[in-house]
């Protein structure tokens, strides 16, 4: 998760980058498409922390589960 996040961050700012001229084409007005190196790690964190967080509560919420009641819904 946390490589593919790596790679996927940049990867969807180069795509952004190339498709953003083709969205706003009749308009005529330029914009600065750069961010700091500090936005990328800063998303980074936000991802990685979120996932965490989700992570916790629904194992919080599975672990709240019987295996008795998983094998019997199961049959």
């Amino acid at each position: 998760m946390a490589a593919g996040t790596l790679v996927v961050l940049p990867l969807a700012k180069v795509m952004i980058d190339g498709l953003y001229p083709y969205f706003i084409s009749n308009v005529s007005c330029a914009m600065d498409l750069s961010m700091p190196f500090t936005v990328y790690i800063v998303m980074y964190g936000a991802i990685i922390g979120l996932y965490l967080v989700i992570t916790f509560f629904l194992n919080r919420k599975l672990d709240q589960v019987s295996m008795e009641q998983v094998l019997k819904n199961r049959e």
